[in-house]
């Protein structure tokens, strides 16, 4: 998934336009729709590919989002991208 040209746009024009928000207390009662293969590689970036570690961040995630009613729901759609592939072997390997 991906909007072409999206992350320069909002470099351009993330002063001029943009206001801070809280973003849990905006998101509160709704549902959020997430890239899921995405969601799975930033996870494990973020806890440098530790699967003892994946468990908890992956629970505290949720958590903090079940605590404010938020409904997530997961989309798995396309292919991976190739620096995403490159992960994926290495993890199964």
């Amino acid at each position: 998934m991906g909007v072409k040209g999206l992350t320069h746009f909002i470099r351009n024009n993330l002063k001029a336009h943009a206001i801070r928000i809280n973003f849990m207390e905006a998101a509160r009662g709704k549902s959020l729709v997430i890239d899921a293969l995405s969601f799975i590689f930033y996870c494990f970036n973020e806890v440098e590919c530790k699967f003892s570690a994946y468990e908890a961040y992956l629970n505290n995630f949720l958590q903090s989002f079940a605590s404010v009613h938020v409904e997530l729901i997961f989309v798995f759609d396309g292919m991976l991208e190739p620096m995403k592939q490159r992960v994926r072997l290495c993890l199964c390997l």
